[in-house]
């Protein structure tokens, strides 16, 4: 087996300089002040157990976009300070809003065109 340091040794040695490229992950944090703003609201409004719509979209919402990020449901439940089955049936909300409102499925595309936006979610090159 190759290692990787050895290689990239190697590689310089012959009179190449590589690119390295590094993806650097949003976190929950960053992902919710992203829905957040896009709701005129705060993260801390976002996260009080309530189910009052102004509150429960948002926060559906940002459940949805930090589950297209790779986050598991323990850790976006925590964030929320919820049970994960609540973070389940968020997903499922979401999923069912955008197979039948297209106005709804243009909100979630612009929350997730934001976060690619987000000065957070970028590739940095050595």
């Amino acid at each position: 087996m190759i290692q990787i340091h050895l290689a990239l040794q190697e590689y310089m040695k012959n009179g190449r300089n590589p690119a390295i490229t590094v993806k650097v992950k949003l976190s929950l944090q960053d992902i919710a002040e992203v829905v957040a703003s896009y709701h005129g609201i705060t993260v801390e409004f976002m996260k009080q157990p309530s189910n009052q719509r102004k509150i429960v979209l948002p926060r559906q919402q940002a459940t949805y976009a930090m589950r297209s990020k790779g986050y598991w449901l323990e850790p976006i439940a925590d964030f929320f300070h919820q049970h994960h089955a609540t973070t389940i049936n968020s997903l499922k909300s979401v999923q069912n809003s955008m197979d039948t409102d297209p106005e709804y499925r243009k909100q979630i595309d612009d929350i997730l065109c934001n976060l690619s936006k987000s000065k957070h979610d970028t590739t940095a090159t050595n």
